[in-house]
């Protein structure tokens, strides 16, 4: 997000990855201890982002559970996914441009005029893109060509990289670059966003960010094991799906999967981030849109 003083307009567009780990305190690569109200050292608790207890003190700006603002950490993800918010977006943008060359496409264009490569319809299945070819592109292009095929998050990127500022700014996406659709690094907000609340039992009520933080953290390591061990390629795109569906079901909750992020210890859905800014019951309209009230005399 960005605004000119001068004018007043404000213009928004997508954060670049190198500036979220340049924003970040500290990178959350482990998951041990992220339950208890104490901290480890690259984790979900790391004092680096602010004190999780009123008893502490941050180690980045030295303020205390009243004083400190919190900072952001980050999750570096072994291999590109689908932004789950941004998926129209990014399949408006895959259809004008050519799977081959990553040149921008004519609009309605069967084939790339630059390459030949013919263009597929694409359709979206919640956080995956589906790309379909006919007969006629098989026998006119390759008969290796498949007539149904996912495009993968890094294939996604890589086309999405392609594109020139030009073009980016002829297909209507003014600000930002629009690889960065495409979740490469992921902010973790501080502990003051997701604190822990203590129980009358004793034990502590983690935060659902703070589960979907450590179960990103966990497929994020699991797929990072499958690369380096070369293991076979349905058990990498096994840990890829998983990968995806934690961070989809961290931006939305309530995407229409089969298997449904649920919290069984409350008997409850667990919340996303979008279920916590939008509604009645969000941010905004119930913590930050107060009333201004007078009193007349």
């Amino acid at each position: 997000m960005t605004g000119d003083a001068r004018t007043g307009v404000l213009a928004l567009g997508v954060w670049d990855p190198d500036d979220v780990e340049a924003m970040a305190v500290c990178e959350c690569t482990v998951i041990k201890g992220y339950t208890l109200p104490f901290m480890t050292r690259g984790g979900l608790n790391d004092d680096r982002m602010g004190p999780v207890s009123r008893h502490e003190q941050c180690r980045t700006c030295n303020g205390t559970w009243t004083t400190c603002p919190g900072h952001f950490g980050s999750i570096r993800l072994i291999a590109p996914v689908y932004h789950v918010l941004f998926m129209p977006t990014v399949l408006a943008l895959l259809r004008r441009t050519c799977p081959g060359c990553s040149a921008l496409l004519a609009p309605r264009a069967s084939a790339c005029a630059g390459c030949g490569h013919p263009v597929p319809k694409l359709t979206v299945r919640v956080h995956m893109v589906e790309a379909e070819y006919t007969y006629a592109q098989r026998a006119a292009w390759s008969p290796a060509l498949p007539l149904k095929t996912t495009v993968s998050a890094s294939e996604a990127r890589r086309r999405l990289k392609g594109l020139t500022d030009a073009d980016v700014a002829r297909a209507g996406l003014s600000k930002g670059r629009p690889e960065h659709l495409i979740c490469t690094v992921l902010p973790v907000c501080p502990p003051q966003a997701r604190p822990t609340v203590q129980q009358a039992s004793g034990r502590c009520s983690v935060d659902d960010l703070t589960h979907k933080y450590a179960e990103i953290i966990k497929a994020n390591n699991a797929l990072k094991e499958r690369l380096v061990g070369a293991r076979p390629q349905h058990v990498v795109d096994d840990g890829l799906r998983t990968l995806q569906w934690h961070v989809s079901t961290l931006l939305d909750s309530q995407i229409p999967t089969s298997r449904k992020d649920f919290d069984y210890g409350r008997l409850e859905p667990r919340k996303g981030l979008r279920q916590r800014l939008e509604g009645k019951e969000g941010r905004f309209r119930k913590n930050l849109m107060g009333r201004v009230h007078t009193s007349l005399s």
